[in-house]
């Protein structure tokens, strides 16, 4: 049996461990074309009704290359 593994999962167990914040940095930084820093992991959240049945929310205040900090929002619906 095949399992997929959501992009929305992997970043919310890698924010798990502060280690691995310059990996999220990085790929964040590229998305969002513009230098950006974690600075705390806000919310997060995962629920399952059934096993074929997902949700994730991961909320992140970064500091962004101007400075400035802006609340990053990911939601993933199933």
């Amino acid at each position: 049996m095949q399992k997929i593994v959501s992009f929305y999962w992997v970043i919310k167990h890698m924010l798990r461990d502060k280690t691995n914040y310059v990996i999220v940095d990085g790929f964040s930084s590229e998305l969002l074309k513009q230098d950006i820093r974690i600075q705390e992991v806000l919310e997060s959240e995962d629920n399952k009704d059934t096993p074929a049945d997902k949700y994730n929310r991961v909320d992140v205040l970064v500091r962004n290359q101007a400075g400035e900090l802006r609340m990053v929002n990911s939601k993933n619906t199933k």
